[in-house]
């Protein structure tokens, strides 16, 4: 039995299944504020898209972001609010223009550039 013990502890440890006490811990405070902190970023992005939004088509081309001032369409719209309880938190932006993009880019401080 102690073989056995120690195989299974060696494995779990190996492969990463088990968790110590101090990362359940860190997992158990951090799964009770999630919905908090995913409603709060969905709030904020909608605040960001319909902003963006103001200033179509002189700097922005598009927004691509599921809510009725994006402009979405009605069917993807209706999809999407079948599947979700909101938005989410990614807006996707077109400008036109490389200089532009590269200004708007420079000027933001927290932001992860994807393609």
């Amino acid at each position: 039995e102690q073989e056995v013990a120690k195989r299974v502890a060696f494995v779990q440890n190996a492969e990463g299944t088990s968790c110590s006490p101090m990362e359940c811990f860190l997992f158990l405070r951090g799964i009770k504020t999630l919905y908090l902190r995913v409603q709060r970023a969905q709030e904020n992005a909608i605040q960001v898209a319909t902003f963006l939004m103001k200033y179509r088509p002189q700097y922005i081309k598009d927004v691509f972001f599921p809510i009725k001032a994006c402009n979405t369409d009605a069917e993807s719209l209706a999809v999407h609010e079948s599947q979700c309880r909101g938005p989410g938190c990614v807006i996707v932006l077109t400008t036109g223009s490389m200089e532009f993009s590269q200004r708007l880019v420079d000027a933001c401080r927290i932001f992860r550039t994807t393609v």
